[in-house]
């Protein structure tokens, strides 16, 4: 039996339990969020280096708590949107210039 919130069962909202139980299940792939301390301290490494080498990966990971492989999927992952929003940013720069192409 499914119980609703504060445990109770709960006819109205009945229909929601598959969801609800989906929606607590663990992500596949074993995807973590990186909290804000981690994640600000790789958008730092990221300005001032795009590319790390395998003994800066190395020293990053240990320092946050992360394991090589997170550090580098994460850099990987950034340097994507960063390529991504400067190729925006040139369409846009090229439609202020010339609006009618």
């Amino acid at each position: 039996m499914h119980r609703g919130v504060h445990g109770v069962w709960d006819p109205c909202i009945s229909w929601l339990y598959p969801y609800m139980q989906k929606a607590q299940q663990k992500r596949k792939g074993g995807q973590i969020r990186f909290t804000n301390e981690q994640t600000d301290a790789l958008e730092l490494k990221f300005d001032s280096h795009k590319y790390l080498s395998p003994q800066e990966r190395k020293k990053l990971a240990k320092s946050l708590s992360l394991s090589e492989r997170q550090v580098k999927t994460w850099f990987q992952n950034r340097r994507a949107k960063w390529r991504r929003v400067r190729k925006d940013g040139e369409e846009e720069e090229d439609t202020m210039r010339n609006p009618f192409t």
